[in-house]
């Protein structure tokens, strides 16, 4: 495109409120002010629920990975097959 056809283009006029124009005030409305009064209590939530999330997928993944057999917390936590009695000295 060469400079004299760039001047010689219509450019759109400056914005102009329209007659009867009034902004939008948000801040006014019930919406605005619910969610100002809470918003950090539903990221509190959020981060709450994420963690839990993150938490079950890491329970889900350590049973799946335990041995068969591995009844107890200790030999499931030490990724080893046993029992309460075994445990226990039984």
């Amino acid at each position: 495109m060469h400079a004299a056809d760039s001047a010689r283009r219509p450019r759109a006029p400056c914005f102009i409120d329209p007659p009867g124009y009034v902004r939008h005030r948000p801040e006014t409305t019930q919406l605005y002010r619910l969610v100002e009064q809470y918003y950090s209590a539903f990221r509190e939530v959020r981060a709450v629920a994420e963690t839990a999330a993150l938490l079950a997928d890491e329970v889900l993944t350590r049973a799946s990975a335990a041995p068969v057999g591995a009844t107890t917390p200790e030999a499931f936590a030490a990724g080893r097959p046993g029992t309460a009695a075994a445990i226990r000295g039984v």
